[in-house]
């Protein structure tokens, strides 16, 4: 196999080792690009991806600086939903994991359901087998969805943790609230009835005012217990609501102050504020010739970068319309040296070959940027007025 027919090619951002598949745009981490991002020494990630679904990596032929090589690579997402979280545990010199406690609990129901809990968040989850007896669906069918939808959801909805099970410690996959919410209603409506029921009273007596909280099995308290903490809690309720009610009164103003405010900037238009005089040099954007996926690596480092300078354009121009200024609101704009900058560092680090002026202004053209002329100067300029949601 040549170097010109492998997809994957290995990049330096950020101090860490990433492979892009220039075919589909997809993002994947070496094992050492993994280590560096989570700091996970080298041989915990070994260790762990052992225990994960054969999914959760990859053997590929990558192009390096030196030649073609054999590569394990990570996608993206397991980095971002499984190794992130556990790189903020403490880890031994020798690469294990010293946490005192799990961040995931486990709890079995008298009808054999597994269910999970995240202690930090509060989150609940089903294992594949928890789920496949809440559905009564067979626990290799919600394997195979799973298993599916680890490839295209976002990494809250199916995500790899570490729980206690009777065999020990081990790495499994966990079905969010959202998934089951969705499943739940086709796989079995008589249980999605009753989860509606319950969530429903929960959902009104927030609305009613009480504070609905989560006592955890650990802390089960015995009958007066009980009876003394709802009695306490009646004698708070009307303060609660008290308070509630000046809250959702400020936030109703709050909003309405917000939602003009985003009215007026979004119905704006070029005509309605006096500028310069203003040349768009469509004529510079030259078609697109050399192969798509050469511009990929450039369109994934330049996008985040000028979000940025959009977000600050937005709030300047939401604090001039609150102040009453609306003559001083502006469309974002960079010089083309501030551009050139970006290009350079992207070079520098690897990422992509060096461009020239034509790639520069297909790759701005391609986000949405045009390049003008005005007062003898040039910039890039992002011709819409955009809202900080």
């Amino acid at each position: 196999m040549t170097k010109q027919n492998i997809p994957y090619q290995l990049y330096t951002t950020n101090g860490s080792k990433v492979v892009i598949n220039n075919q589909t745009g997809e993002k994947f981490y070496t094992v050492k690009g993994c280590s560096q991002k989570c700091s996970i020494p080298t041989a915990e990630i070994y260790r762990r991806l052992r225990k994960l679904s054969k999914e959760s990596s990859l053997k590929v032929r990558v192009n390096t600086s030196t030649g073609v090589q054999p590569l394990i690579v990570i996608p993206e997402k397991v980095v971002e939903s499984y190794f992130m979280s556990i790189g903020k545990e403490t880890v031994g010199p020798d690469g294990t994991n010293q946490s005192s406690e799990l961040v995931h609990q486990t709890f079995i129901s008298d009808d054999g359901i597994e269910v999970i809990i995240n202690n930090e968040t509060g989150e609940s989850f089903c294992s594949v087998r928890g789920y496949a007896r809440l559905s009564g669906i067979t626990e290799g069918a919600v394997s195979k969805r799973v298993n599916k939808l680890f490839k295209v959801v976002s990494s809250n909805e199916v995500i790899s943790a570490e729980i206690q099970t009777v065999g020990g410690i081990k790495v499994v996959s966990l079905i969010s609230e959202i998934i089951i919410a969705e499943w739940i209603t086709k796989d079995n409506p008589t249980v999605a009835a009753l989860m509606l029921k319950a969530g429903i009273r929960l959902y009104l007596y927030g609305v009613a005012g009480y504070k609905v909280k989560v006592v955890t099995p650990e802390v089960k308290s015995n009958n007066s217990d009980v009876h003394s903490a709802l009695k306490t809690l009646e004698n708070e309720i009307t303060q609660i609501q008290g308070e509630n009610k000046e809250l959702e009164n400020k936030n109703k103003e709050l909003e309405s102050k917000n939602s003009q405010l985003h009215s007026e900037l979004s119905q704006l238009t070029q005509q309605q504020v006096s500028k310069p005089a203003v040349e768009v040099l469509q004529s510079a954007i030259k078609p697109i010739e050399s192969p798509l996926q050469n511009y990929i690596p450039i369109v994934l480092f330049m996008e985040p970068l000028l979000k940025i300078r959009l977000n600050e354009q937005a709030r300047l121009n939401m604090a001039s319309i609150a102040a009453g200024h609306r003559e001083d609101i502006e469309y974002a704009m960079m010089t083309t040296s501030q551009v050139m900058g970006y290009f350079k560092q992207g070079t520098e680090q690897g990422i992509f070959p060096k461009a020239n002026a034509i790639k520069r202004n297909q790759v701005m053209a391609m986000l949405g940027w045009e390049l003008i002329k005005t007062n003898g100067k040039y910039y890039y300029r992002y011709p819409k007025f955009v809202v900080v949601k």
